[in-house]
């Protein structure tokens, strides 16, 4: 029984083993602009067209976004360093993989289904 609750676990994960392609700088800008994308956690992150992000986790946290050199650079106040993360979208077109400098991988999926 552990071991089929341990394979249902990691069924998510075989789901979005598919192939990923990097986006460049426009392609992030089209994937996130007005968007919405969930995380594992539960959290959802709302990217608005005015550079404004939102983090919904129970409380709603308030951020910016950009995209610059290739990547997309958040700030979370009262931080003032801009993190940027590579991003790669699945080849189903409904995940994006989220990949930070540290090689830190967070993978979300839209939720609106534009």
């Amino acid at each position: 029984m552990r071991r089929l609750v341990w394979l249902l676990a990691l069924f998510p994960l075989a789901a979005g083993a598919g192939g990923w392609e990097r986006l460049d700088g426009p392609g992030i800008e089209t994937a996130l602009r007005s968007r919405a994308v969930q995380y594992p956690d539960g959290r959802v992150q709302d990217f608005l067209a005015d550079g404004r992000t939102l983090m919904w986790t129970g409380q709603s946290a308030a951020g910016l976004w950009r995209v610059e050199a290739g990547q997309c650079c958040l700030l979370w106040p009262p931080e003032t360093d801009w993190d940027c993360h590579v991003v790669d979208r699945s080849e189903n077109g409904l995940d994006l993989r989220f990949t930070g400098p540290s090689g830190a991988v967070r993978i979300g999926r839209y939720t609106d289904l534009n």
